[in-house]
């Protein structure tokens, strides 16, 4: 009887615990803003001219420890017949997007206005009190076509909700010249939703399996003391 209670509560604690650390939360958002204005992503070939414009968001994460799941865009829709548009995760290098972290899934041909899920395969491992950008793009075309993409923007952010002191930041990043040139600053913040699973702390672990020790201290000692 002690046995079977010892074990069910391990296997129930155990359930507990695997349901927290898969939890999938939206850590930051502003996505109930309204969109006030465009932004494109585009690549386009005029002339023997290219050009690329590519759009960056910056969030930085909390105290915690988690684990990005996936980004989601809000989306005016398309111009002309883009289907390479991607999104990226990257460093952050002085305030501007530095390397290539992550290359996120998802549709490649957003063509009608909506919100779009970009999912990090597997999980990308994020550090706390870390800011890291959402860079999208469109990288490559033919020559005489234009791909363009606009992402729905607003002037402040203020309706912004987070989850363990997570932020977007305020204003958006964008570069041109093939993707290689140099990142300027807009005012305005792309709309987006960063959705992430809180990984449990070692010590969460060890009080767990500590506090189940006690437990089975004290049940073998009331079995004996029979």
């Amino acid at each position: 009887m002690i046995s079977s209670l010892f074990r069910s509560l391990s296997i129930a604690t155990l359930l507990i615990m695997g349901s927290a650390a898969h939890a999938q939360i939206i850590m930051v958002s502003n996505a109930g803003l309204d969109g006030t204005g465009e932004a494109y992503v585009e690549y386009s070939t005029f002339f023997g001219s290219t050009y690329h414009w590519d759009r960056a968001q910056s969030f930085t994460t909390g105290v915690g420890s988690y684990t990005l799941n996936s980004i989601d865009l809000k989306l005016v829709g398309r111009n002309y017949d883009p289907s390479t548009f991607t999104v990226a995760l990257y460093s952050d290098s002085g305030g501007d997007p530095g390397s290539l972290l992550a290359t996120l899934t998802g549709n490649s041909d957003p063509n009608a206005a909506g919100t779009y899920t970009y999912t990090a395969t597997g999980g990308y491992a994020l550090d706390a009190s870390t800011p890291y950008f959402m860079v999208a793009s469109v990288p490559s075309g033919e020559l005489g076509d234009q791909y363009s993409y606009w992402m729905s923007t607003d002037p402040s952010d203020s309706e912004t909700t987070s989850v363990d002191s997570w932020t977007l930041g305020n204003g958006h990043h964008s570069r041109n010249n093939a993707g290689s040139g140099t990142w300027s600053f807009d005012s305005s913040s792309l709309i987006m939703s960063v959705t992430a699973t809180a990984v449990p702390e070692p010590s969460t672990y060890a009080g767990i399996f500590g506090g189940l020790a006690l437990i089975g201290t004290f049940l073998v000692r009331r079995r004996k003391s029979r």
